[in-house]
């Protein structure tokens, strides 16, 4: 199971940069995801166990964020304006 999720993941880097960042529900992506980890799979899985393997990837890909990035993310402004 996990290693459909990653294969997944790896293979569709927004998905996986939202898991990255954790600013995606695990739960959702789950549901979204659940078809193609039963084609690579080949048999019926279910959302909760596609929801682990993905809180799993998410533990084991986490890096913390050094400090010097930390600095930089807390001094940048984001200004949106109309066209």
């Amino acid at each position: 199971m996990y290693d459909a999720v990653d294969s997944i993941l790896n293979s569709h880097y927004l998905l996986r940069d939202a898991v990255d960042l954790e600013i995606v529900n695990y739960s959702s992506l789950a549901r979204k995801i659940l078809p193609w980890v039963e084609s690579l799979i080949g048999k019926k899985v279910s959302d909760e166990s596609v929801l682990m393997a993905l809180v799993r990837y998410s533990k084991k890909t986490k890096k913390p964020m050094k400090k010097e990035n930390l600095k930089l993310l807390w001094q940048t402004s984001l200004k949106v304006s109309k066209l």
